[in-house]
């Protein structure tokens, strides 16, 4: 499954006006990003960092971001050469880091 398509699978079609993930990609990593409108009404968006995957040494890494924005190894889940099974970690969640 490729990034974009994980993106749009997450979120039911019935709430995308209030919900989406979408993702960028700068030289060898990709950052996951969940988007909102304004909490008060005001027009625009809001853009939260999810996860950030990065390719290095023929690996993806695994990265999380804390609260002041800057980006962790996350290191409950070791370097692979399996994108899926990435993609599978941050849809469980399991330690609540990227989703709450």
């Amino acid at each position: 499954m490729k990034l974009g398509a994980w993106c749009e699978a997450r979120v039911p079609e019935h709430v995308r006006d209030r919900l989406r993930y979408e993702h960028s990609i700068r030289g060898k990593a990709a950052t996951i990003f969940e988007v909102r409108p304004r909490w008060d009404g005001s027009p625009g968006e809001t853009r939260g960092k999810v996860a950030r995957i990065r390719f290095k040494d023929d690996v993806f890494v695994l990265d999380c971001c804390d609260r002041n924005g800057r980006w962790h190894e996350f290191e409950p889940f070791e370097p692979t050469k399996d994108l899926e099974a990435l993609l599978q970690e941050i849809e469980t969640d399991r330690t609540g880091i990227f989703f709450g």
